[in-house]
C-alpha cells in the first residue's frame, strides 16, 4: 500500500511537473530575470567606467531560493486542498502574458489571477455553469475553482513576502538618478525577483488517498478530485524592482515585504471566507488581488516622492555611494553615505579634487572620513603602483565631469526595463578634466 501510494505521487508530480515545463510564462519571465541583470550591468559599466554587480550569480541564487520556496508552497497548496485544471493555469498565464506586454509589473501572478476571480464571480452568479446551449471548448471554464485561485494569490503574496524580506540586506545595485531638482543624485536600484513554480492538485484519473488522521482531505475543494486526481504546475514570479534616492533599500524592501504578507493574509482570510460562507465573498479577494499590489507600489512611489534624497553632494567634501566588492575601497571599510574630507590632509570638495590628491600621494592613501552621525574616522592603506587603478570608490555625482544616469524611476516587478539613460554634461565653469565619479 504505501509503496503505491509512493509510484502515485511520483506520477503525479512528473503530471505537474511536465505542465509546468510546457507553459511558456516561465521561460519568459525568467529571460526578463536575466535582461534586467544584465542590463543593469551594461548601465554601471556606462556610469562608473566598471562592472559593480554579477549577472548570473544573483539570478541563479534567486532562482533556487524561488525553487525552494515553491516546493514549500506547493506543500501547503496541497494539504490544504487547492485545485486547479490545465485549462484555468492556462488562461492565467495567457493573461499574464498578454498585462506583461501592457506593463511588465504585471507579471505578478496577482493580476491575471484577479480576472481570473472576477469572471468566476460573475459566472457563478449569472449561472452560466447550467446552460447547456455553451460550446464545449468553454465549459471548463464555466466551473472555475475560485477558491483555490484566491488562495493561490495568497500562496504568490506570502511567497514575496517571505522571498523579499529574507533578501532585503542583498548587495543593490549603485545609480545615478535625475533628480527632483534636474541634478544627478546617487541612487540604489535594487532588483529582486524570483521564480516560483508550485505545484497543486488537479482533476485526474489517480485515485484519492485517504488518511485516517483526515478524513475529509482534501479540505477546500474535496469534490473536486473525487473521481481521481494528479498535479498541476502553476510558475509565479514575485518581487520587486525599485530604486531608493531618499530611503535605504533595506526600508523599501521591508515596507513591500510588510504589505505582501498583510495582502496574503488578508486572501487565506477571504478564500476561507468564500469556502465557508459563499461566493458572494469572492468580491473581496478580487478587489485584492487587482489593486493591493498597485497601492504598495503607490505607497513606495510616494514614499521617495515627498523626501529628500539621501546620496546627495555635500560642500565640504565627496559623498561615497558604494565601493566595488573586494576592492581597496571596501577593505578600507568605507561606507555608503559617509563623506571623504581630506585624503593625505589634503581637503577635498570634489571629485575633481580627490583624483588630485591621490596624484599628489599615490604610494599611501589616508582618509579623514565623516560618517552620517557626524563623528570623524581616519582609514588608510598602502595603494602599490599595481593596485592603484582598483581603489573600487563609487561617489555621490557633483558639477565637475560628464555623467550618465537615470531619467526616470520606476517601481514594481522587471520596472527598471522602461529606465532611460540621460548624459549631463559638467557645470559651466568646470572643464571636463575626464575624470569619472568613480576611482577603479
Amino acid at each position: 500500500m504505501h509503496g503505491l501510494l509512493v509510484s502515485q505521487i511520483g506520477h503525479g508530480v512528473e503530471r505537474g511537473l511536465l505542465t509546468l515545463v510546457l507553459n511558456p510564462l516561465w521561460i519568459i519571465g525568467c529571460l526578463l530575470m536575466v535582461l534586467e541583470r544584465s542590463r543593469a550591468a551594461r548601465q554601471e559599466r556606462r556610469f562608473f567606467g566598471a562592472r559593480v554587480s554579477h549577472v548570473w550569480s544573483p539570478v541563479i541564487r534567486s532562482w533556487l531560493w524561488g525553487i525552494v520556496t515553491g516546493v514549500a508552497m506547493s506543500a501547503v497548496c496541497i494539504a490544504a486542498g487547492v485545485v486547479v485544471t490545465p485549462v484555468e493555469v492556462g488562461v492565467v498565464s495567457a493573461l499574464t502574458i498578454i498585462l506583461g506586454l501592457i506593463r511588465f509589473r504585471f507579471f505578478s501572478p496577482l493580476y491575471g489571477i484577479g480576472i481570473l476571480v472576477l469572471a468566476g464571480v460573475v459566472m457563478g452568479w449569472a449561472g452560466i455553469g447550467h446552460n447547456p446551449g455553451l460550446p464545449k471548448w468553454f465549459a471548463p471554464l464555466t466551473q472555475i475553482h475560485v477558491v483555490s485561485w484566491i488562495a493561490l494569490g495568497a500562496a504568490a503574496s506570502l511567497a514575496e513576502a517571505m522571498l523579499v524580506f529574507s533578501h532585503r540586506h542583498r548587495r543593490s545595485s549603485p545609480a545615478y538618478v535625475l533628480g527632483k531638482r534636474g541634478r544627478p543624485v546617487g541612487a540604489f536600484l535594487t532588483q529582486w525577483s524570483f521564480f516560483v513554480p508550485v505545484l497543486t492538485l488537479s482533476p485526474g484519473t489517480l485515485p484519492l488517498p485517504h488518511f485516517s488522521f483526515a478524513a475529509a482531505w482534501p479540505f477546500l475543494t474535496g469534490g473536486a478530485v473525487a473521481a481521481g486526481w494528479t498535479l498541476a504546475g502553476m510558475p509565479l514570479f514575485v518581487g520587486i524592482s525599485s530604486f531608493s534616492l531618499t530611503t535605504l533599500p533595506t526600508e523599501g524592501a521591508a515596507a513591500s515585504a510588510r504589505d505582501s504578507l498583510f495582502t496574503g493574509l488578508l486572501l487565506v482570510a477571504d478564500a476561507y471566507a468564500v469556502y465557508r460562507l459563499g461566493l458572494g465573498y469572492a468580491i473581496v479577494g478580487v478587489l485584492l488581488l487587482l489593486f493591493a499590489k498597485e497601492w504598495t507600489l503607490w505607497r513606495m512611489r510616494r514614499r521617495e516622492g515627498v523626501g529628500e534624497p539621501i546620496y546627495a553632494p555635500v560642500k565640504h567634501g565627496v559623498r561615497v555611494l558604494a565601493t566595488s566588492p573586494e576592492s581597496i575601497a571596501e577593505e578600507m571599510g568605507l561606507l555608503s553615505r559617509e563623506v571623504i574630507t581630506h585624503v593625505n590632509q589634503v581637503p577635498v570638495h570634489s571629485s575633481y579634487d580627490l583624483h588630485f590628491a591621490f596624484a599628489q600621494s599615490p604610494a599611501y592613501a589616508k582618509l579623514q572620513v565623516e560618517d552620517d552621525r557626524g563623528e570623524l574616522r581616519f582609514v588608510g592603506k598602502p595603494v602599490y603602483s599595481g593596485s592603484r587603478n582598483q581603489l573600487g570608490l563609487i561617489l555621490v555625482p557633483d558639477d565637475t565631469t560628464t555623467y550618465h544616469m537615470y531619467e526616470s524611476t520606476q517601481t514594481g516587478l522587471f520596472q527598471s526595463l522602461y529606465a532611460r539613460v540621460l548624459i549631463r554634461e559638467p557645470a559651466p565653469g568646470w572643464a571636463d578634466a575626464e575624470s569619472a565619479p568613480t576611482l577603479e
